[in-house]
């Protein structure tokens, strides 16, 4: 039926007219507490202009590296490289929602309280799928970290200076600004960096007005976000480490290296809310759903990777992490 702001008679409004639904209304509340509790969410390109007039898959090209530069003899024949392309899709088909009943929409609307509460519990519960739905595609990568290849490897679910020098020199070999990236980690990883003279956190700081919003702080030029959410979903059994062995297919990630190109996700329906009154129920029915579609901008057949999991052997439970 669509939206609408027609007037809806509630038997909890005393014959007032002020008990008008506008899901526009709800749907502005909802929104900004979606995007408020968005983490990943937040790190990840939005593609979704591309998808905003129709369509449900995106189409993004990459380009392979061309040959090194070669030097040229006198009446010899240039030789070009063949590079073969890499097209990522991303499909933005996943349908969502929260649904909820409110007997008194009219008192609902009136207070500023009972509404917030309402549309942030609608908002955090969306937000939070599409968390986990970024943690799923993170976990997916194929290129990883081991924390044990490093100085410090009798530590465990800690990340220690050596450690962080390990990666950080891991990025640099790759070709990678860590100024770049981004650390996501675990609440156990992250809470480990407090031991470090070299975290830079807003309690160091004191108030410099601008600490990136977000941005709980730095270690060695690198942004780190804690995330109580990334650490659910087993590493890809085809993922490799930084030295090319493969790693057990029974780990679970403390954390990620995210290059700010790493991440995607695209809506092509934000939260909405749409409502009907039930006369059976004596409630209106109100429903807010999304649908979007989120993945990685690399694969196992780009040159550089831009997802690392972070991950120590034997870490094979989820709440290893916690």
């Amino acid at each position: 039926m669509g939206l609408y702001s027609s007037v809806v008679q509630d038997s909890y409004s005393s014959g007032t007219e002020n008990s008008v639904f506008i899901p526009e209304l709800w749907s502005d509340a909802i929104r900004s507490t979606f995007k408020k509790n968005l983490v990943l969410g937040a790190l990840a390109n939005d593609y979704s202009s591309l998808v905003a007039g129709s369509g449900d898959k995106i189409h993004i090209p990459t380009f392979a590296d061309v040959a090194d530069a070669a030097e040229k003899t006198q009446y010899d024949a240039v030789s070009y490289a063949n590079n073969t392309e890499v097209e990522i899709t991303m499909d933005v088909n996943q349908h969502y929602y929260t649904a909820a009943m409110i007997e008194d929409m009219a008192k609902v609307q009136s207070s500023s309280d009972l509404m917030a509460g309402y549309a942030d519990s609608i908002g955090y519960k969306l937000a939070l799928h599409i968390e986990d739905a970024l943690a799923a595609k993170l976990s997916s990568t194929t290129r990883a970290i081991n924390l044990d290849n490093g100085n410090g490897a009798s530590e465990d679910r800690v990340l220690t200076r050596s450690r962080i020098v390990a990666i950080v020199r891991h990025l640099y070999k790759v070709g990678m600004n860590p100024e770049d990236c981004v650390l996501v980690l675990s609440t156990r990883l992250y809470a480990s960096l407090f031991n470090l003279d070299d975290f830079v956190h807003a309690e160091k700081i004191g108030g410099v007005a601008n600490f990136p919003t977000g941005t709980v702080g730095t270690i060695m030029g690198i942004p780190v976000i804690a995330s109580p959410r990334i650490h659910r979903n087993k590493i890809n059994s085809a993922a490799v480490d930084e030295l090319g062995a493969n790693t057990d297919d029974d780990n679970y990630p403390g954390g990620f290296l995210i290059h700010k190109d790493g991440l995607m996700v695209a809506y092509s329906k934000y939260p909405t809310s749409n409502a009907e009154y039930d006369m059976d129920y004596i409630a209106h029915k109100m429903v807010t759903d999304v649908i979007y579609g989120c993945g990685l901008l690399h694969d196992a057949s780009v040159n550089q990777a831009r997802v690392f999991a972070l991950y120590e052997q034997g870490a094979t439970a989820a709440n290893n992490w916690t």
